[in-house]
């Protein structure tokens, strides 16, 4: 990696996640959700850097000069996004191992979701 902050954090990753987030968004998302995702992974791709997204106002001028006919509210979604995703993947990668150690066994050891009341059959019988 060549940016500082990357070190951390794989471009892949990045794209990655945000490939997830486009098929998310075409399963169950909206019109405007699946066209911010899209966009946005097509953004990362022509960028190929991690570094501009790490703060907003860089993100949303990278956006604005690679699609200079975008609307400022996609603009100003598609940077949220990205932004977001970076600093999500930032934070999980700096994360002390004692405490990824701590949420894997949280999950390991997670009782299944049941319901309280009495169900139909029950109420039946």
């Amino acid at each position: 990696m060549t940016n500082a902050g990357e070190s951390e954090l794989s471009f892949m990753d990045f794209l990655k996640r945000l490939k997830k987030e486009v098929e998310l968004q075409q399963k169950c998302g909206t019109s405007w959700g699946k066209e911010i995702s899209s966009i946005g992974y097509l953004i990362a791709t022509k960028s190929k850097s991690l570094s501009i997204f790490m703060d907003v106002e860089t993100s949303e001028k990278t956006i604005s000069d690679l699609m200079p006919t975008l609307s400022r509210e996609k603009v100003t979604d598609v940077a949220r996004m990205l932004y977001k995703t970076v600093k999500q993947l930032h934070h999980n990668a700096t994360l002390p191992e004692e405490i990824r150690e701590y949420v894997r066994h949280k999950k390991q050891n997670q009782k299944p979701l049941t319901f309280i009341g009495k169900s139909k059959q029950d109420k039946k019988g």
